[in-house]
């Protein structure tokens, strides 16, 4: 009885570690949150609420807003969140455009509910 506990327990396990990893893999990015405030924006009779997300990737500091009406009225706690890139390009304007780019991450929440996050500034 004992023996049949113990199995059942390692399986179990087991299959929790894998299913863990399973969904990982679909956001393979690490994001740090830093730092989150929000700013208010009037156009005309519209007011509009954008989330700023100060964040490391890869090393990098970045600075990430939601971009989309309505999702962005809620304070982000600081923590590591799992990402993938949803947009990434570079503006095409010109001959040489490595200068510039265009990019788009979406945010995995432990919930398992997503957010989009424009890149709208980096730094050193």
């Amino acid at each position: 009885m004992k023996v049949r506990i113990a199995v059942l327990f390692l399986f179990l396990i087991g299959t929790t570690v894998y299913a863990q990893q399973a969904s990982d893999s679909g956001y393979p990015v690490k994001i740090h949150v830093t730092s989150c405030f929000m700013q208010m924006t009037l156009v005309g009779m519209d007011s509009n609420v954008l989330t700023h997300l100060d964040v490391m990737i890869d090393g990098k500091k970045f600075q990430l807003t939601n971009f989309k009406k309505g999702e962005g009225l809620k304070i982000l706690h600081p923590g590591n969140y799992q990402a993938r890139i949803k947009i990434d390009k570079e503006k095409k304007s010109g001959a040489d455009t490595s200068y510039e780019s265009e990019t788009v991450y979406e945010i995995r929440f432990p919930d398992g509910k997503t957010r989009e996050y424009l890149v709208s500034g980096e730094s050193e």
